[in-house]
């Protein structure tokens, strides 16, 4: 055995070492699902709105999305056997569908007014921000060069340089 490796190169002594291993089996995953089945659990049909039904998006503690539906009765729709405060201030619209945001840790929904307020009093609202970068973007304020003193420079190095040459073939020098 040891002369029949001797003779073969590194590379083919690698394959024998390779082949001789015992190779692991990967499991093969047997559940099997349909891709767009998640999609019809957050889907609320056109009867189903009517009847008081909205779309909800929890936000879990590990920064998971979890997308569901549930119904709205009196401002309350209970989610994960608690009930949570789903008044219209805090509706949001996604396909024309009423929507929800809820943190899990919470019991009140994302708002957008109430985020909008909040930007506001911080000062971190963008919109006034839109509006000026549109206006220096056409514009392009371009920085002045400061090219008088350079041009003064040159003219008179030029006057004294021609008057020095013809000078000295008038002569005067």
């Amino acid at each position: 055995m040891e002369e029949e490796i001797k003779g073969l190169s590194v590379s083919d002594k690698l394959d024998k070492v390779l082949d001789s291993l015992p190779v692991e089996e990967k499991e093969k995953n047997s559940n099997w699902k349909i891709p767009f089945l998640k999609s019809f659990k957050f889907r609320v049909g056109k009867k189903k709105v009517e009847k008081g039904w909205s779309q909800i998006i929890i936000i879990r503690n590990n920064r998971q999305l979890e997308f569901t539906k549930a119904q709205v009765k009196d401002g309350v729709a209970i989610i994960d056997g608690f009930p949570r405060i789903t008044t219209a201030a805090h509706t949001l619209f996604y396909n024309k569908k009423p929507t929800y945001i809820i943190p899990e840790w919470s019991l009140k929904p994302f708002s957008a007014e109430e985020n909008l307020d909040t930007m506001e009093k911080e000062k971190m609202n963008i919109a006034g921000r839109r509006a000026i970068l549109a206006t220096l973007e056409t514009e392009k304020i371009k920085p002045k060069k400061d090219l008088g003193s350079i041009i003064w420079v040159v003219v008179i190095v030029a006057i004294v340089g021609a008057g020095y040459y013809l000078g000295k073939n008038a002569g005067w020098f």
